[in-house]
């Protein structure tokens, strides 16, 4: 069991990455459906396909019809549950979230020079950098960093670790 858990975990992080939903939702969600996998499962009849491929198939369906954009999809078809978990946390213009923008204004202006650039570089152009997993992305922000010339020690690998740690600290 505990490889499973790895994996709704595996699955879990990487959905909070790439969409901002709780984490902790997403496990939950996860693990629920690894349990209803497991209890649908029949090898008899799923000859080729390993348990462990199976559940990660019904965790990751589930996962993406979760983390579906309201606006492209709507939610017809989503339960209460599953509605609010896509509701954001701070609505546009309430005091929550002008501490928030403040807070994360603030965040980008200690940055190193190099970290706010690729900062910059990513809210220019946020649909070439964010529409796809976290990793592509990080990929797709260090290859177009190397294409201006950027050296991965100092000016890529430096500067991401300053942001992740940031952001770490502003979610705190």
């Amino acid at each position: 069991m505990e490889l499973e858990l790895n994996l709704a975990r595996k699955l879990a992080w990487s959905f909070h990455q790439s969409t901002g939903i709780e984490y902790e939702e997403l496990l939950g969600e996860a693990i629920g459906h690894y349990i209803e996998a497991v209890h649908k499962y029949n090898p008899d009849l799923s000859t080729k396909t390993k348990l462990t491929t199976w559940a990660t198939s019904v965790m990751r369906n589930r996962l993406i019809r979760i983390s579906s954009k309201p606006a492209s999809y709507g939610t017809q078809g989503l339960s209460e549950h599953e509605q609010e978990l896509l509701e954001p946390k701070a609505q546009v213009g309430s005091p929550e979230y002008i501490f928030r923008a403040m807070e994360f204004k603030e965040l980008l202006a200690n940055l190193s020079k190099d970290a706010q650039d690729i900062c910059l570089m990513i809210f220019g152009s946020p649909e070439e950098f964010l529409t796809y997993s976290s990793r592509k992305s990080r990929m797709s922000v260090k290859h177009k960093l190397q294409e201006m010339g950027k050296k991965w020690e100092f000016e890529i690998r430096e500067p991401f670790a300053e942001i992740k740690e940031a952001l770490k600290e502003l979610d705190r």
